[in-house]
C-alpha cells in the first residue's frame, strides 16, 4: 500500500505541466533493489516524498541485511535506522486546535 501511495503521487507530478521529477538514477536503483530483496524473501517496501529519499519499511529484525543491500548499491551516500515512536497518547487536558 506505501509503496501504491507513493507511485501514484509521484505519477501525479510526471504528469502535471511543467512535469515535477524528483527522484534520481539512484532512486530508480534503490527502488529496484527493494523489489530484489522483496523477491529473494524479505520483506521490504519503499517510499519516497517530495524528494530523492528512498525509505525502505521493513520489520526490525531484517534491518541489518536490508541495510547491507541498500548501502551497497552505486551511489547510496549514507544510510539512516529510524523505529517507530512510542504510539498514540492522551494527554488531559490539552486541546490543540483552540
Amino acid at each position: 500500500l506505501a509503496e501504491e501511495n507513493c507511485l501514484r503521487m509521484h505519477a501525479v507530478t510526471l504528469a502535471a505541466r511543467p512535469p515535477i521529477q524528483y527522484w534520481s538514477p539512484v532512486t530508480l536503483a534503490l527502488m529496484d533493489e527493494v523489489r530484489k530483496l522483496r523477491s529473494g524473501g524479505h520483506q521490504a517496501y519503499f517510499t519516497i516524498d517530495a524528494g530523492p529519499q528512498v525509505k525502505v519499511i521493513c520489520p526490525p529484525e531484517e534491518v541489518p541485511s536490508i541495510r547491507e543491500a541498500l548501502a551497497a548499491v552505486p551511489g547510496v551516500v549514507e544510510t539512516l535506522t529510524a523505529s517507530l515512536g512510542r504510539g498514540v497518547e492522551v494527554v488531559e487536558g490539552h486541546v490543540p486546535w483552540k
